[in-house]
């Protein structure tokens, strides 16, 4: 078996580039403490390797409407470690809830996150 060249991380050769986008919820409250409006704060953004979840996970999600899982693999920083699951990834026109948020080896940061698809999306 051939070994794996450290210095091109998990996904091999594969190129970083896509660009996401962080964006942490942010809920504003009434007098009242009620919650009355959200909005999208900005955290940053990065460019990374996007790897979409296996075939019959995607069907599945496009037939019955269930979660679309992604993983997405960005460099290390301090913009990308500060990152959790409380924040989402704004990518292809939707919003991506992060689901895992974890170093990866040195140089590397994985998110896992879910989309919600829809029947009527791509139409």
């Amino acid at each position: 078996m051939m070994e794996r060249d450290a210095r091109r991380g998990r996904y091999g050769s594969r190129k970083r580039d896509r660009l996401i986008q962080f964006r942490l919820p942010v809920t504003t409250e009434n007098a009242a403490g009620e919650p009355v409006q959200t909005s999208l704060a900005d955290a940053g953004q990065a460019f990374a390797a996007v790897s979409y979840g296996k075939g019959q996970e995607r069907r599945s999600a496009g037939i019955e409407g269930n979660d679309l899982p992604a993983t997405f693999i960005t460099l290390q920083n301090p913009t990308t470690r500060a990152i959790t699951e409380g924040h989402l990834i704004l990518y292809a026109g939707g919003q991506w809830d992060i689901t895992s948020a974890v170093p990866f080896e040195r140089d590397e940061m994985e998110f896992t996150a879910v989309r919600r698809t829809s029947l009527n999306q791509g139409a």
